[in-house]
């Protein structure tokens, strides 16, 4: 997390990396670990999120914030119930951007927020096994990689995304987004200067 935070005092304190942008995501996310697969289960639900970044020519350092949210049903000791797979992204990545073509790759530190709608407490612990649930706002370390394609509209950009959030040891998430992103006017870091 220092290495996050020392990157992101860098690109709020320096031009080096020329200009500046922000955008924002939505879409949808499917998360898989070997366990679930085993059972069948695939856990899916919507994704958002946001990142500021600063780029020169094709290259460009990102900060991100993502939400990855899936559910799926169960059935566990006789019962049909329902699993929670959530996660938080924030990390930092790499952009390589083309005419049309874009290319990401990151670090991320995942908080993790994973659930069963068990209300018996026994059938409950013994599903959390079987599932490999982690205890409630487990942080995790990972990463990010993905592709996808933009193109101007208007003042800004838009983009069809596709990423892969990859937990280590846990999971992966497979998220398809659509977002916009917008370049930051020089002017606004020049604000109290004169």
């Amino acid at each position: 997390m220092r290495l996050l935070g020392a990157l992101v005092l860098l690109l709020l304190s320096s031009t080096a990396f020329g200009a500046a942008y922000f955008g924002a995501n939505y879409g949808y996310d499917f998360y898989s670990t070997k366990v679930l697969e085993e059972y069948k289960v695939a856990p899916k639900g919507p994704t958002y999120g946001a990142f500021l970044g600063f780029g020169r020519e094709f290259v460009g350092l990102e900060v991100f914030y993502q939400s990855l949210t899936s559910e799926a049903k169960i059935k566990h000791d006789g019962g049909n119930f329902k699993i929670k797979e959530n996660a938080t992204a924030l990390g930092a990545a790499l952009r390589f951007s083309f005419e049309i073509l874009y290319l990401r790759m990151g670090l991320a530190r995942y908080t993790l927020d994973q659930s069963l709608d068990i209300t018996d407490t026994a059938s409950r612990q013994s599903a959390e096994v079987i599932y490999e649930i982690q205890e409630k706002s487990a942080t995790k370390n990972g990463v990010m990689f993905g592709a996808g394609i933009h193109t101007k509209l208007g003042p800004g950009r838009v983009f069809l995304d596709y990423t892969r959030y990859q937990i280590y040891s846990i999971g992966h998430y497979d998220s398809f987004a659509v977002g916009m992103s917008f370049a930051i006017p020089e002017r606004w870091f020049n604000l109290g200067k004169y």
